[in-house]
């Protein structure tokens, strides 16, 4: 991706600062150690039609973490070297809507931290069960069924909704909220980028139509093949994707740092040390500190 970046700043050298910044947390994110875990074995029982996963300990919950954790890390990256690929040949529209598919995958990671961490506040880890579930085995055929309820019978018990995409992205809100009260800009980031990942006309014909001639009753317009990328172009799409991956790295590291232990048979947290913390905080949400 480095050769792809430095290729965005040979064209338009006005954006060094966005493109360094995404650089260097590439090469912060790059550093961290992806060691193997265990996954226990999880017995899911089907009560009334409806999948729980019962008595999730300790081991399991860390299994789950850190699936979120670095899943989530390693499909972000993966989209980071799609999007920046598509800048470099010029197709704003797909760039877009891998921007779209990488603030997703944020959203995960930041709605899953948020609830690892509550449970660790609260000591109340059984509503994290449900959210297991929901990550491991979520599927959107199980959404098709109520259309279709044929398609029932080609499904697992174990599949069941998926997550709200809505609530992936105001969990990002609520990350970077400083106080209770979050804010809206991931929810209205994601709206823009929706534009172009969704069949919307305005970024369509902002993107591939020109205006040949203007009249007093109308206009000629005429649609190309090719897409238009000029440098406020590329530089909204890095920014947005700076700020994505912040978030959604820096909630993939908190989730790989916490560790889930029992003392009585009742699950605890544990956050990562002030170091690492510290680490985070500096290097992938870039935040200063006095």
């Amino acid at each position: 991706m480095h050769e792809g970046l430095a290729e965005l700043n040979r064209r338009f050298p006005d954006l060094a600062d966005v493109v360094g910044q995404v650089g260097q947390l590439r090469d912060r994110n790059a550093r961290s150690k992806r060691e193997a875990f265990f996954e226990p074995r999880s017995l899911v029982v089907v009560a009334d039609g409806k999948p729980t996963l019962p008595a999730v300990g300790a081991a399991s919950f860390n299994a789950w973490r850190r699936h979120m954790g670095d899943g989530s890390s390693v499909r972000m990256r993966a989209l980071e070297v799609g999007m920046t690929a598509e800048l470099l040949a010029s197709r704003m529209i797909s760039a877009m809507a891998v921007a779209r598919a990488h603030m997703e995958v944020a959203g995960l990671a930041a709605y899953c931290c948020r609830a690892l961490y509550e449970a660790g506040r609260s000591g109340e880890f059984e509503p994290l069960e449900k959210l297991v579930l929901q990550t491991y085995f979520g599927s959107n055929m199980r959404i098709q069924v109520k259309g279709t309820p044929e398609l029932d019978a080609y499904l697992r018990l174990e599949e069941v909704r998926p997550l709200r995409t809505g609530d992936l992205i105001k969990a990002m809100d609520a990350f970077q909220a400083p106080n209770d009260r979050p804010g809206t800009r991931c929810q209205l980031t994601y709206g823009l980028l929706s534009e172009y990942a969704h069949p919307a006309m305005r970024a369509t014909s902002a993107t591939f139509a020109d205006v040949v001639s203007e009249h007093d009753d109308g206009w000629f317009i005429q649609y190309h093949e090719a897409d238009r990328l000029d440098e406020a172009s590329v530089k909204m799409a890095l920014e947005i994707l700076l700020d994505n991956m912040r978030v959604g790295h820096a909630c993939a590291a908190l989730l790989d740092r916490a560790v889930v232990y029992e003392t009585g048979g009742v699950c605890q947290l544990q956050p990562p040390s002030s170091e690492e913390g510290h680490d985070i905080y500096v290097n992938l949400l870039q935040q200063p500190v006095d």
